[in-house]
């Protein structure tokens, strides 16, 4: 339908995409979180966001079990009360760094005063650092801490979509100038393929779910009572029940 024959790479991070763009691997790159794009679009002008692939904030604020906090007014109390909490993150720059930073602002307070950010590394580190108590918890993206509260590894406290609404671009495709110089016909394309796989899942609960729920590398592999959560909480309240009832009624958006 769309005459798209695609090829992707699988990276780790924002950085290796940038990389791989700028390099001539790639085409397209997404869908980034946009706090981490921006610093690479300052550092290079040839790159450019094409299309914001959401509208809202999915990410999350994770605690650990060791923690008495169950809310954001108990970070506030305890802030309050000269406590400072410990929270970590991936990497200067990255989405989860910016989250804190963030957070802090919403909290009444700065990294430095009231919250303490340790750069730790990716997901994987700072499950260990929170299980070995070294921090108070970490924010990231609602998948991996709905499979992380459920596992026991953790409580999610906080969805920054509570904060944001759908004020907010969190992710996006982006690519460079001369890629839309050279074709873009091609981005057009995947633009409009990437809506109708969007309209297709959001219609379709059962085989949303049922993707969430297939092994790496087709699927997300987490448990049937997380890819339902993901779907409810990220489907259903992120894009909002009158755009899902609109899209019902139309073969093309």
């Amino acid at each position: 339908r769309h005459a798209l024959k695609i090829e992707y790479n699988v990276v780790h991070g924002t950085g290796e995409a940038v990389r791989d763009l700028l390099d001539g691997r790639a085409d397209l790159i997404g869908h980034l979180p946009l706090v981490a794009l921006l610093p690479a679009m300052e550092q290079n002008l040839n790159i450019r966001i094409v299309y914001f692939t959401d509208f809202g904030m999915t990410h999350t604020l994770l605690v650990g079990l060791h923690t008495p906090y169950k809310s954001l007014d108990d970070l506030r109390k305890a802030i309050a009360e000269g406590k400072k909490i410990r929270l970590g993150f991936s990497r200067p720059g990255s989405a989860s760094h910016t989250d804190i930073l963030i957070l802090a602002s919403i909290l009444g307070t700065k990294v430095g005063e009231g919250i303490e950010a340790v750069s730790i590394g990716e997901i994987e580190a700072l499950v260990a650092a929170l299980t070995r108590r070294e921090i108070d918890g970490f924010p990231w993206s609602l998948e991996r801490t709905l499979d992380l509260e459920e596992k026991g590894l953790g409580r999610i406290i906080f969805h920054f979509s509570d904060y944001f609404g759908t004020n907010w671009h969190e992710r996006a495709l982006a690519t460079t100038e001369d890629v839309i110089k050279k074709n873009p016909e091609m981005i057009r394309r995947f633009i409009n393929y990437w809506r109708d796989v969007v309209r297709y899942y959001m219609l379709n609960r059962d085989k949303a779910i049922a993707l969430v729920t297939e092994s790496p590398p087709k699927g997300l592999g987490y448990s049937r009572k997380v890819a339902e959560r993901i779907y409810d909480l990220y489907i259903h309240n992120y894009f909002g029940a009158p755009i899902k009832a609109a899209l019902e009624n139309i073969d093309y958006w």
